[in-house]
């Protein structure tokens, strides 16, 4: 609906609209002067009423007000025109400013949300909130939720970035990220980087076109004095069949805890429903994995503590299955840090490559849960970390028939079956196994080549 409401020009135009968005269905409406031009006399645009109202702001006289806070209905305003000043209702409002624009060297805007669960989209880089006037701040207030879209469009042929300093906005909750890399021909970057958050979730989307787009996400905590400092971040729902997919997650400063929530279902077809490739959080000694969803991982990267203490993924609060590394390919970033992972519930698999040491830690749960070695050239020196409560151990002896790598089950407890897969070679695969337990079940899987030529030992001390 188009309103055309008092004169032609800005001498005879009204300063004040009173609007009431009121009827049983929603309405989204226009206001011009009787000439249909935005109304450059407007002041005051005073909304009421408990109907679902839309609006794009435009023209209005210099910092004209928009206010909507005694409207009970739930109100989506995107900023335009010369608007200084929005206020919203008890209803959950949308203040969509992600044309750019709205911050930094302007004129002073002020935001003041209602009693609802409202959103501001921005769609511009914030490192503070000073406004073109000297003394004068930007002024935010009543936002539970900061909503940002980093979009990179096949034609853009260039990298797409964001940084938001989420202590300048003081009450807002959540922090929403929507990452979405359309890029097909190059290796176009989308990023997201949040410094200065204090008890914020950031919860993110993050999608890609083809493989070799580019989706980073960086967080980073406000104060990182503490000796148990948190950070908050979850892989936000997605539509069945779509995952989430970040190369780089980066927590930027000492959280000693990720707390990482997975709540993308995975696929029917068996895919994770978040990947990263690059989980790098090095100064973080501990992740936390929560939800429904599971997680993949490429290479992790954690801050290993000195002496005993290792760097841990915890994921015992998850259902939907993790996996850290893969079939030829370790998940350690570091090969010299120590780790403890703890398993939850689905399907979790475990590549540790030839890349074990002696403090490692694996416990397993009420999921599926396999421990993948590959037998490396240690010169008789065996491969002996803690696995504890898992269906399988798998191990893979090098294709080198040269190579000497035992694995000792001293430290593996109730552990289901140790299976031995073939290499695929005709070769001596050469693979010893020490300090097996009474009854332990060990499989030999000749799958691929049915162990020609091989000499495999098993002994119990």
């Amino acid at each position: 609906v188009v309103f055309a409401v008092s004169g032609t020009t800005d001498t005879n135009e009204f300063e004040t609209v009173n609007l009431v968005s009121a009827g049983a269905t929603a309405n989204t409406v226009d206001i011009n002067d009787s000439g249909d031009n935005n109304p450059a006399g407007l002041k005051t645009l005073n909304v009421t009423g408990a109907t679902k109202l839309t609006m794009t702001l435009a023209g209005g006289a210099a910092t004209a007000t928009y206010d909507g806070s005694l409207a009970t209905g739930v109100q989506n305003i995107t900023f335009g025109g010369n608007y200084t000043t929005i206020k919203t209702g008890s209803a959950a409002d949308t203040i969509d400013a992600s044309g750019g624009s709205f911050l930094g060297s302007t004129a002073p805007k002020t935001i003041v949300g209602g009693d609802g669960a409202d959103v501001l989209k921005l769609g511009e880089n914030v490192a503070n909130l000073n406004s073109s006037t000297s003394g004068v701040s930007h002024s935010i207030s009543g936002i539970e939720t900061v909503q940002y879209t980093v979009k990179v469009l096949e034609a853009d042929d260039a990298d797409k970035a964001f940084s938001y300093a989420a202590d300048k906005v003081t009450g807002e909750s959540t922090i929403k990220v929507g990452i979405d890399n359309e890029d097909t021909g190059s290796t176009d970057e989308a990023k997201m980087t949040i410094t200065g958050i204090t008890d914020e979730v950031v919860e993110f989307t993050a999608q890609e076109d083809n493989t070799q787009g580019v989706n980073t996400l960086v967080v980073g905590i406000k104060t990182a004095t503490g000796t148990a400092d948190e950070i908050n971040v979850t892989s936000g729902a997605r539509a069945a069949g779509s995952v989430n997919k970040l190369d780089t997650l980066t927590v930027s400063n000492a959280a000693e805890t990720l707390n990482l929530t997975q709540n993308t279902a995975n696929t029917t077809a068996g895919a994770k429903g978040l990947t990263i490739s690059d989980l790098n959080v090095a100064t973080t000694n501990k992740v936390v994995l929560t939800g429904a969803g599971g997680l993949a991982v490429g290479t992790a990267e954690l801050a290993d503590p000195t002496g005993t203490t290792t760097a841990e993924i915890d994921a015992t609060g998850n259902t939907g299955g993790i996996t850290l590394g893969a079939a030829g390919a370790d998940f350690k970033d570091t090969n010299t840090d120590t780790f403890t992972v703890k398993l939850g519930a689905g399907t979790n698999k475990v590549y540790g490559g030839t890349e074990w040491l002696a403090a490692d830690v694996v416990t397993g749960s009420s999921g599926t849960d396999t421990v993948f070695i590959t037998e490396g050239d240690d010169s008789g020196t065996a491969t002996e970390f803690t696995v504890t409560g898992v269906d399988s151990v798998e191990i893979a002896p090098s294709a080198t028939a040269a190579h000497n790598g035992p694995v000792s089950a001293k430290k593996f407890t109730d552990v289901g079956k140790i299976v031995v897969n073939d290499a695929a070679h005709t070769g001596n695969e050469g693979q010893t196994i020490t300090n097996l337990g009474s009854g332990q079940l060990v499989e030999l899987n000749g799958a691929t080549n049915g162990f020609n030529g091989d000499t495999i030992i098993l002994n119990n001390a």
